[in-house]
């Protein structure tokens, strides 16, 4: 007596145990695979708008304001919120009548935190591309949520030069 070619009940069983099993492994690393690339994604934006900033500043030989910005009208909120780029035609920091509007930026991605490490939430570029009021520091950004998380520094230097840090292993601070 012979058997068919098919393969047993018992056979079929391990091979749907054992993609199960593959799945199983490999979707957190996709997940953290996710959340690096959608870190990348939200610091390479950070760093061309203080760029273009910078830019614009050097180009038009004004001051530019990058600030925190809620609803892309005027300054005020946090940094994961949303930013408002403008000419800043009297230097006070904030839009206002006169100023011209370049650019807006959208709230990060819920659970996504932004935090620039001095007390404004406001950057100024001076029509000679530094910049005004020594406001030199660090951006610190840390990715949604999860057991490991992406923190990612962004420092700009006292002369509108801008680069970017890798914190590994370590834990986004609450701020």
């Amino acid at each position: 007596m012979t058997h068919g070619s098919g393969y047993s009940l018992f056979e079929l069983i391990v091979v749907i145990s054992l993609v199960a099993l593959g799945f199983i492994i490999a979707i957190p690393s996709y997940q953290w695979l996710e959340q690096k690339n959608q870190a990348n994604v939200v610091v390479n934006q950070m760093v061309a708008a203080l760029n273009y900033a910078r830019q614009q500043a050097l180009i038009r030989h004004k001051v530019v304001s990058l600030c925190a910005s809620r609803d892309g009208h005027q300054c005020g909120g946090e940094w994961a919120d949303g930013m408002l780029l403008f000419i800043d035609q009297t230097a006070q920091g904030n839009y206002q009548a006169g100023d011209s509007k370049l650019r807006v930026y959208p709230a990060l991605p819920a659970n996504n935190r932004l935090w620039w490490n001095r007390s404004e939430n406001l950057i100024q570029m001076s029509p000679n591309g530094y910049l005004l009021k020594s406001q030199n520091g660090t951006f610190t950004y840390c990715s949604g949520q999860s057991r490991q998380q992406v923190i990612r520094l962004i420092i700009v230097s006292l002369t509108g030069r801008v680069r970017v840090a890798e914190e590994g292993g370590k834990k986004c601070p609450s701020k």
